[in-house]
């Protein structure tokens, strides 16, 4: 007799789908959660590396006041969009013809840190050098002025 009441017990469903809608409701609040960390991290990604595009381009434009007012002009271009200067590092090679910029910033994590305790820096590099062209292809001009001499 015992038998067929535990047997009756396995066979009923009822709760069930309680217990299906709590395990589907988890998941998709995890995955909730993944989707908006890797989302403000691409969009602090993409702002250290427009950050640093723009910092590099604006102190090679200062190549022949010297190093030290490239790297002045790529900082303060760089705190123009929204980066510290302690989160800055500009290089300028030897030569002073090369300027290399590293923009840094901490990996956000909000919902991923129950999970995970590891933190760390992310970074972005752009780097530009003054040289002359060795060879243009493919390339059609946006207007011809009509009045040129042409050899």
């Amino acid at each position: 007799m015992r038998f067929n009441s535990f047997k009756r017990y396995l066979q009923n469903e009822r709760g069930t789908a309680i217990v299906i809608l709590a395990g589907a409701m988890t998941l998709l609040m995890a995955c909730t959660a993944l989707v908006a960390d890797i989302g403000v991290n691409f969009v602090t990604q993409s702002r250290l590396a427009v950050a640093a595009d723009a910092a590099a381009l604006a102190g090679a434009t200062k190549f022949k006041d010297g190093a030290a007012q490239v790297q002045e002009t790529a900082l303060a271009i760089a705190a123009q969009n929204g980066i510290k200067a302690e989160d800055v590092i500009v290089n300028v090679a030897g030569s002073g013809k090369e300027v290399t910029v590293t923009a840094t910033a901490p990996v956000q994590l909000f919902f991923a840190r129950s999970f995970s305790k590891q933190e760390g820096d992310m970074a972005q590099s752009a780097r530009v050098i003054a040289g002359r062209p060795t060879a243009m292809t493919n390339i059609v001009p946006l207007g011809i002025n009509e009045n040129a001499n042409f050899e």
